[in-house]
């Protein structure tokens, strides 16, 4: 039984270098994939970005609304100071099926 190894990043480069060719007899831009793709991966990028900061936003908010939340349910200094821990215990938890389901 032989085995044929298969090289897809010298394929995506002969690929590539063909319609480089090809563009360039035909007198269109050869540039003009990777622009489609530079705009896909801008997108991409601006989606992470908010996603990062809604995720950084609601920590902040935790931090600048502690003392409010202390004083309007009476709590003590130390149940204040589990919130945070219970923040990061249930995002633990979450975050396992969370990830399984997204996959």
């Amino acid at each position: 039984m032989s085995h044929v190894s298969h090289d897809s990043g010298a394929d995506d480069l002969a690929a590539a270098a063909a319609h480089a060719a090809a563009a360039e007899e035909s007198g269109h831009d050869a540039r003009a994939p990777k622009l489609r793709v530079a705009a896909f991966g801008s997108t991409t990028l601006v989606i992470l970005f908010l996603l990062n900061l809604i995720d950084e936003f609601d920590r902040a908010v935790l931090a600048v609304a502690l003392d409010d939340i202390r004083e309007d349910f009476g709590l003590s200094d130390a149940a204040v100071g589990l919130l945070p821990a219970a923040v990061i215990f249930i995002t633990g938890i979450i975050a396992v099926p969370a990830g399984t389901w997204s996959d």
